[in-house]
């Protein structure tokens, strides 16, 4: 006999919509990147996990949640440096201000310092050190081949 474990239901909210302000940051978990048509124009719409990155030694070795998503349409700096290959890595994104030489209509270009994780991440402690569970250290003897 097959049994299956009962489904619950969860309201869930979409994520909260921003537009970068100067000065203004994000850091967390890309989780998706779409593309919209606005006015007959294909734009990125990224959708990020917040969170914050624990470093040692120059190493990501933890991940901590924040307080929900957040999603925002690419622009031409953050379109140039984020692509679908970056989906799952951290990112740590800081509006630096405005190119007041390219703009269109009464808006000016934005710019971005933007920063990636080298390689998708998890939630949790994602170290090479051994991880301690219950004061019993697991190393790599312990793990059968």
């Amino acid at each position: 006999m097959t049994t299956t474990a009962a489904a619950v239901l969860q309201k869930r909210e979409a994520p909260a919509f921003m537009r970068f302000a100067d000065g203004e940051s994000i850091s967390g978990k890309i989780i998706a990147l779409d593309s919209l048509l606005i006015k007959g124009k294909r734009v990125s719409k990224y959708t990020v996990e917040l969170g914050k990155a624990v470093w040692e030694g120059g190493k990501i070795i933890e991940f901590q949640k924040g307080a929900g998503r957040v999603s925002f349409l690419g622009t031409v700096k953050i379109d140039e440096v984020i692509t679908e290959e970056d989906v799952k890595r951290y990112a740590e994104i800081i509006c630096t201000g405005e190119d007041k030489s390219v703009s269109r209509g009464d808006r000016f270009m934005q710019l971005f310092d933007i920063a990636l994780s080298t390689g998708p991440i998890s939630w949790g402690v994602v170290s090479d050190k051994a991880r301690v569970v219950d004061g019993t250290e697991i190393t790599d003897e312990d793990i059968p081949f």
